[in-house]
């Protein structure tokens, strides 16, 4: 085998998403093939793992240990990424090894930018040994036949034959010395002989027929015999004289006929319609509108007065000024009534649309409210730039100390719709960094206590006081409902204990430790090298009132 590599990007330099590479063995134009090895056969495809990164690798069989019934082979690798694909083929040595996809590719036979490995060009030659015919003769050579006169004689070939356009003329061979082809003559049938041909009599001709036995001379007679109007003889006393003609003409265009005296009406007769008047030559439009079924909205203007049709805005049609009642982005309409529709503005940012019997709308927009990580509207969290928290702020006000090797977990709700793209902690007061192998990171765990997202280690992340914190390597994607989340934070290799704010520590807040009917900790802490995987958010290290301040945006 051979390991073949790659690297998909998109042409910003990015890494493609739905990335996908397969490749398979395929003969000279293209189609798939199957070959053999020394101890297998080779067929199908291979589907290339694209890493996160873009780059893939294949182990494929050298083109050179493949052998196949349609001759040399090669593979067809096909990429597929960011809603594009694309296809090339690649020839596989079998060294070096690992080699870039990009050194290996190649076109099929026939075109004109390189040759493929396995297929030799024609390079011309000379041909030696004895020429044999195939009922196994020997075969004449060039000089043999120069030398015993083959052609016809001497000279210099001639590429024009004579043309033969007489009768009577005889065949000439070419005189031509090396090729008998050109300035020669095949001849032409004799001229016929006199009386063979049928006599022409009374001016009537048969050239060209062949009758030997007369019979076309006398089909000619019969034929000049005949003198009815069959054959365009006029017959005189048929005809009708000038007098008759005239008189029969002043009949007709006074006869009551369908067609009346309209027999020689021109262009501008006034009984047809004008394609460039397009219908205003109507003799009576109101009668052609009652014909086609028309009624009278054809012939009114659109208005919003009495006598107009309705432009769909109109006030005399109920609920249609609605389109007009909607001024700002975000406007919505609701039901006031039965058939009653009414505008309800857009509300602030970051409000929520709430149900109120007391409004005439029923509806209105206010603040989300406060508890469980929500924006309080005195202390928003916006205010803070986080989307989430495990608690407001200003009830922070205590503090506490976390040692080398703590590590602490928060209970944090996250509300509906919220993208978690970085972590928060924080600090009272920044400590030293002295270096050691514990991490210092932040990490998000799902309810249960399974690990969904961790930072990088950042030795200096403790090192100042203020929100402090790192984005997550890829984004949390939001759900459809809100969740309850944990956050842990761990501290390791700083000289002095770090304090980090907290709530007032009440020894007797029992309740604190999990909600109604539920056994999941609000808070707790346990000593460690790194942070857990999972954890149990029931029975995890040691139940606390020193809640750390901790947050996502």
């Amino acid at each position: 085998m051979t390991a073949v590599y790659g690297s998909l990007v998109t042409p910003g330099g990015d890494r493609p998403s739905g990335a996908s590479v397969l490749i398979s063995l395929v003969d000279g134009v293209g189609r798939s093939a199957l070959g053999f090895t020394a101890a297998a056969e080779v067929l199908g495809q291979v589907s290339a793992i694209v890493d996160v990164d873009g780059s893939w690798t294949a182990g494929l069989t050298p083109n050179g240990e493949v052998t196949a019934a349609v001759g040399p082979t090669l593979y067809q690798v096909t990429e597929r990424a960011a809603g594009s694909s694309g296809s090339y083929f690649i020839s596989v040595p079998t060294s070096p090894d690992p080699v870039w996809v990009g050194d290996l590719r190649v076109t099929l036979p026939g075109s004109a930018a390189e040759e493929l490995v396995g297929y030799v060009p024609l390079a011309g030659g000379t041909m030696t040994g004895e020429l044999v015919l195939e009922d196994g003769s020997p075969a004449a050579s060039e000089q043999y036949v120069a030398d015993n006169g083959g052609g016809g004689g001497g000279g210099t070939p001639s590429g024009t034959v004579v043309s033969g356009t007489s009768y009577g003329q005889a065949a000439a061979a070419g005189a031509s010395g090396t090729y008998s082809r050109g300035d020669h003559t095949h001849g032409t049938p004799a001229l016929p002989a006199p009386g063979a041909i049928g006599a022409a009599t009374s001016g009537h001709t048969h050239g060209g027929v062949y009758d030997p036995a007369g019979t076309a001379a006398s089909a000619v007679a019969a034929h000049e015999a005949d003198t009815t109007n069959v054959h365009g003889i006029i017959d005189t006393s048929t005809l009708e004289t000038s007098s008759g003609a005239a008189a029969k003409v002043s009949a007709h265009a006074v006869a009551s006929d369908p067609h009346g005296d309209r027999a020689y009406a021109d262009a501008g007769d006034a009984a047809r319609l004008a394609k460039a008047s397009n219908l205003s030559d109507l003799p009576n439009a109101s009668t052609a509108r009652t014909n086609l079924g028309l009624g009278g909205a054809a012939v009114l203007a659109v208005g919003a007065s009495t006598g107009t049709v309705a432009a769909g805005d109109d006030s005399r049609i109920t609920g249609a000024q609605q389109r007009s009642t909607l001024t700002t982005k975000g406007d919505l309409y609701v039901a006031t009534g039965v058939g009653a529709v009414a505008r309800v503005g857009v509300g602030a940012d970051d409000q929520v649309l709430t149900a109120d019997s007391g409004q005439a709308a029923g509806v209105r927009w206010a603040d989300p409210p406060a508890g469980g990580g929500s924006d309080h509207p005195a202390f928003p969290l916006s205010g803070y730039g986080l989307l989430a928290a495990s608690g407001d702020p200003a009830g922070f006000l205590a503090n506490s100390n976390a040692t080398n090797n703590s590590i602490f977990m928060a209970r944090v709700w996250i509300p509906a719709g919220v993208v978690v793209t970085s972590l928060w902690a924080a600090v009272r007061t920044g400590g030293t960094y002295s270096p050691t192998g514990t991490p210092n990171q932040l990490a998000l765990y799902d309810a249960s206590g399974n690990q969904v997202a961790i930072t990088a280690d950042d030795p200096t992340l403790w090192s100042a006081a203020g929100w402090r914190g790192n984005a997550l390597p890829s984004s949390v994607p939001a759900q459809g409902a809100g969740r309850w989340t944990y956050i842990g934070l761990i501290v390791g290799g700083y000289t002095v204990g770090l304090p980090y704010p907290t709530g007032v520590d009440d020894a007797s807040a029992t309740w604190f430790s999990g909600g109604v009917g539920s056994t999941p900790r609000r808070a707790m802490y346990a000593s460690g090298s790194s942070l857990p995987a999972s954890f149990s958010p029931s029975s995890y290290g040691t139940p606390t009132t020193y809640l750390s301040l901790v947050g996502v945006s």
